[in-house]
Formats: C-alpha cells, structure tokens, sequence
C-alpha cells in the first residue's frame, strides 16, 4: 500500500515536472498567457512548489505586477528559506520597488549560502546604489564582476555607481566592458554618451547617442535622446543638426519645455534671436516655472539689447531658484553691460560663495577687475578664461608646461601663441621683445593674416602660423598671459608705438592709389566679426556714421572688410566715401593704407589695435560697458598713446557718439 502512494506521488511529481517544463517552452517563446496558465495549474496540485512559484513571479514581473512577483517568491521562500535563486530573484525584484533595505538582507542572506553567487553580489551592490553607500556599493560590483566577468548587468550598474562617484572617465570604462559582452544595448549607449557630454567629450557622445538610436528607434522614451544629442551637437557649433535633433525630439512630444529651451538656445547661438525668443516664449507657456528656459530667454533679450527686459526676467527665475548660480552670473553679466560694475562684481563674487570653482564667474571677475584699473586682481584670475563656458580646449597648453614669469627662461625655448581674435594679437605682440630680452629662445604663432607683421616686433623670434612646422619647446605662455607673467600694473604697460609697420613698397603704391585733392583722409571701421559674442554691444551701423558724410574737406575710406545688408547702397551714395575693404588682402595692405591717412575712426575692431601700434591717431568707437581693455571713465589709452575714446553715456546710444565724433572732426 504504502508503495503504491509513493508510485502515485512521484508519478505525480513527473507530471509536475513536465507540466512546469512546457510552462518554460511556452514562456521562452513569449506566450505568456498559456505558461501562466500551466504554472497556476501546477500551483493548483501543490501550492508550494518553488520552481513553478518562481517562474510565475518572473512572469508576473515582466507583465508590470512587482508587488504579486514579490507575494509569489514570498511563499516559495516560506517553502524553501535557503533556495539561493529565489533569495536572488525577489531581492531584484525588492529593489525595483524601492525597498532596499529587505534587498539587501535578502543578499546578505543569500551571500552567507553561496558566497560565489555572483547574482546576489550584483543585487547587493545595486542596493547599496541605491541607498547612497557608494564606495560599498562599487565594491560589492567589482566582487560580482570578479566572480562572472561578462555580467553585463554588473558592469553597467558599476558604471552607475562610477558616474555618482564623480569617477566619470572610469564610469565609461565599466561600460565599454558591458558593451564588448554585448553591444546591443540602447540604455549602456546612452548611459555612455551622457558621461562623455559631460566631460565634454561631445563628439565621442553624439556617436554614442547615435548608436542607442540605430538599436531602439521606435522608443517613444527616445525624446531624452534627441534632446541630449542636440546639446552635444550645440556645444560642437553644429547648429544646424542640433535643431534637427530638437525636432526629432518635438516630434515625439510637441509639448516639451526642456528641447524648446535647448532648441531657443541652438537659435540664439544662431543669430536668429527673434526665433529663439519665440521658442523661450513655447517653452515657459508650456512650463511658466521653468527656471532654466526663463535664464535662456533673458540670455535673449540681453542678446537683443533689451537689458532692462532681460534683467526682470533674471530675477524673475531667481526669484523661483535664488542659488541657480548660472542665472546669476548671466544677471551680472547684463548688470555689467549696462555699467554697473561694482553691483556686477558683487554677484559674481556672490557665485563664488555658492560654487567656489566656478570658471565663468572667476574669469568674469578678472576682466571686470581689469576694466576697472585693477591689474593685480584682475590678471590673476583671468587666467580662467580658458574655463567661460564655450572656451575651445588649446591643445598648446597642455604641450608643455605655461611660462608664468620664472626668471629662468635664458637658454629654454618658449612658445608665445595666439589664442583669441587678430586685435588681441596685435595688441600683446608688444611683449614679444620683453620675452626674448630674458634669453630665450622665441617661437611666435600668430594667425596667417598676420604672419608677416608680427615678423617685426622681434627679428630674433621665429614667427609660424598655421601649417608651419613648430620647433620642440620647454615652456608655452599665451599672448594674452603675458602681461600676467610680467606683473603688469597701469603704470608699467609697454606703451611704447610704433611696434608695428607698414612695408615701404605698399605704403608707396598706396599713396599713388588713393584720392588726391588735398582733404583729409580718414579711415572707417563700424563693425567687427558678426560672429563675436559681443558683435551687437560693439559694432554699429553704418546708418549712424552717416552725419560725418556731409562734413567738407574729408575723404573717407572705408577699411571695413565683410559689409552687412544696406552698407553697399550708403556707400555708394556719398561721393567723398571709398569703399576698400576688398582690396585688403591681408593686415599688411591695410597697414599701409593707415599709413596713407590722417586719422582712422573705427569701432572696436582689430583695426584700433592696428592703427595703435602703429602710432597713427585713432578716435574708438566704445559701448557704455566696453572691452577690459579699454579701462573706464578716461578718454585715452595707456596701451595706445594715439588712441581717444568715444564712450556711449546710455547704453546702446550710438548717436550721442557719432555727435561728438563730428564735431571733433569738425574743430
């Protein structure tokens, strides 16, 4: 009798067992419906069957039910407490529900049976994750990894205890290793490419993007995506893919203020301010409390020259977020550019108080500190302009290290290089000398344009530019630090024009070029680079300049090299004006037209810096807020004894300038 109970259950058990194995089959080829069905059935003959309780928990998670997965792997445990899978599985499923804590003891658990499982050790280390203990966490990862070297999950969750650590480089290295076990992967992709944007790896990140793209590209999710690759794609100067990639991303949800934001800033970057304005305008109709689309849109309107507008729309995002340290100095900035500098200063030093690091706004305190005759203040702390957001990485600085006025320069070589527009070369050649006075040997990079110029500060200095092969160097100093290396104050800038000259045979076909008839010959410039930052507090239009045309005895030339939309048509309507910026090859022609004249009026363009080292009178057009360089409250310059200042009293009054302008050309 007894042996006949025992057929029947292992009979029965061999049904089970069957049954549970068709529930896998159908399971595997996702027919989930039928292997519920079969699970519940088994369940049915004995409820605590722990590998049916498991599979159906498995299930149940996968169709969206964690808190009945966790109830199922409950009872299988009551059944079978040292059932090291089940220990596992439910703890993975603890911690999808936010319930670390259980999680972790059941790791432990499972750890002290089998002390080799590497699951557990994974799960373990993800709770930790989660319950901010990091350096434990990453631990119990390298554990996991030890144990099973392709655990893709161990390595990708170990880049995300990487990224929380600060550790970005080796947070991208973990996921390199979870993607040569399998490339596949759209999240590992994106994980990696978000790491590589903010190390500002932004190429490597577009690629990155790219790929989880191709792998999953019908995810409505992908919106974060397209939003993230359209950044990376901004921050390169790839403007017109970046909107591409907003698009992707508005197309899959029309209505969100991140990418119209992120889109508004692509436009602004652009030049299309009237655009981006609009986009901002999207983007806080859909979202009136966010903080970062209200700082773009003053970045806009500050843009626009619309200070006092973008000043309340400044504080209105503060006011919401008072230690966004970003607005801040967004807000100092527009308080500078309307000349209220010591109240800008202020904020800014106010950043500092919140992220003592911050580059913008050190950098943004030197220039200031400059501006305001503070040379000692000011140098030091310009040295983190290579830290403003958007600064280009120069891979010179890191060739070797930067010279910083050491007295042991006699016998090294040195590298003086260029690093910002042509006017600011100009400006700082005036130190090459000084340098090759210490016994160094010189090796001068200047851009092409003025290769041949810059040849004269320093006849002992070898002067390469782009292509030029550059001789190995022991030290490197930026131009434009050089006044830091020698401790420049305001009474000991090497003032001292000319430093630069014209070659005699151009001077000489010039002055049989130019009109003749006795008038006086002035030079104009009323626009930079249309691409600089600041091109719209600089530069005017011509359409102002237009009161000097009438004046008599004044032929005007104009030096302008790029002309904007309607300049064509003013110069050709004065008689007394000619136009000869196309016939300006290169800053040595236009040196020797200068040399030519009486008088250059220009803005502030590489042209005041030409004429100033050239000694030749220049009257400069300034903003109410100009230029570090430019000093404030004074009508001359140290760095150009032949210079004078025309500042504007209100901002953006050009006309009260062009008004002066005239009646000094007139006296």
């Amino acid at each position: 009798m007894v042996g006949r109970r025992q057929r029947k259950k292992s009979e029965q058990q061999e049904f089970l067992w069957s049954a549970v194995q068709t529930g896998i089959d159908l399971h595997r080829r996702g027919h989930l419906p039928e292997a519920e069905r079969i699970y519940s059935e088994v369940l049915a003959v004995d409820a605590e069957r722990v590998d049916a309780l498991q599979l159906l928990a498995v299930l149940k998670r996968v169709q969206g039910n964690p808190m009945e997965a966790i109830s199922l792997l409950g009872r299988a445990l009551r059944a079978a407490p040292t059932a090291i899978e089940v220990l596992s599985d439910r703890a993975g499923m603890l911690i999808d529900v936010g319930r670390y804590e259980e999680a972790l003891e059941h790791c432990d658990r499972a750890v002290v049976i089998d002390p080799n499982h590497a699951a557990a050790w994974t799960n373990r280390a993800t709770a930790l994750q989660w319950l901010g203990r990091l350096e434990e966490s990453l631990r119990n990862f390298d554990k996991a990894v030890a144990l099973k070297p392709r655990g893709i999950e161990a390595w990708t969750n170990r880049g995300n205890t990487l990224e929380q650590l600060g550790r970005l480089d080796e947070a991208i290295a973990s996921y390199d290793k979870a993607l040569a076990i399998d490339d596949g992967k759209a999240p590992i992709w994106t994980n990696r490419a978000i790491q590589l944007q903010k190390l500002a790896r932004h190429a490597e990140a577009v690629a990155s993007f790219d790929k989880a793209l191709a792998l999953d590209a019908d995810n409505p999710k992908n919106i974060a995506i397209w939003n993230c690759r359209g950044v990376a794609l901004q921050a390169l100067e790839r403007y017109d893919e970046a909107l591409a990639s907003f698009d992707r991303a508005l197309a899959i949800n029309p209505d969100d203020p991140d990418v119209w934001s992120n889109r508004g800033s692509t436009l602004r970057a652009l030049g299309r301010l009237d655009e981006a304005l609009a986009n901002h305008d999207r983007a806080v109709a859909f979202h009136p409390r966010h903080v970062k689309a209200l700082g773009n849109r003053a970045n806009v309107l500050l843009a626009m020259g619309r200070q006092a507008e973008a000043l309340a729309g400044y504080d209105r995002a503060l006011a919401m977020a008072p230690d966004e340290v970003d607005i801040i100095n967004n807000r100092a900035a527009a308080v500078a550019r309307g000349g209220r500098h010591d109240e800008a200063l202020a904020e800014y030093e106010r950043v500092l108080t919140l992220v003592p690091d911050h580059g913008d706004a050190i950098a943004n305190i030197g220039m200031l500190r400059l501006l305001m005759g503070d040379f000692r203040g000011g140098w030091p702390r310009y040295e983190a302009r290579w830290r403003l957001n958007g600064a280009r990485p120069e891979p010179l600085r890191d060739a070797a290290p930067q010279w910083r006025g050491e007295p042991d320069l006699a016998g090294k070589t040195i590298l003086l290089f260029c690093e910002q527009g042509l006017g600011d070369t100009i400006q700082f050649l005036r130190y090459v000398p000084m340098v090759v006075a210490t016994g160094a040997r010189v090796t001068l990079g200047v851009q092409p344009q003025l290769k041949a110029l810059a040849a004269q500060v320093a006849p002992d200095a070898l002067v390469v530019s782009n292509g030029d092969t550059v001789p190995k160097f022991d030290l490197q100093c930026p131009l434009l630090s050089l006044p830091f290396a020698f401790g420049t104050e305001l009474d000991t800038i090497p003032g001292g024009v000319p430093y630069l000259h014209a070659p005699e045979h151009r001077i000489a076909e010039w002055r049989s070029r130019l009109p003749s008839g006795g008038a006086r010959r002035v030079g104009l410039v009323w626009a930079g680079n249309a691409a600089h930052r600041n091109d719209r507090n600089r530069s005017l239009e011509l359409a102002r300049l237009k009161p000097l045309f009438d004046m008599p005895g004044v032929q005007f030339l104009s030096l302008q090299r790029e002309l904007r939309p309607g300049d064509a048509a003013i110069l050709n309507a004065h008689a007394n004006v000619t136009h000869l910026g196309v016939q300006l090859i290169d800053f040595a022609e236009t040196a020797a037209v200068i040399a030519c004249l009486d008088l250059v009026i220009t803005a502030d363009t590489a042209v005041a810096h030409l004429a100033g080292a050239m000694g030749k009178p220049v009257w400069i057009l300034l903003p109410l807020s100009p230029d570090w360089r430019w000093l404030r409250g004074r009508d001359d310059s140290p760095w150009y004894p032949t210079a004078k200042l025309f500042r504007q009293e209100t901002l953006g009054d050009w006309d009260s300038v062009v008004a002066r302008v005239h009646a000094e050309l007139a006296a």
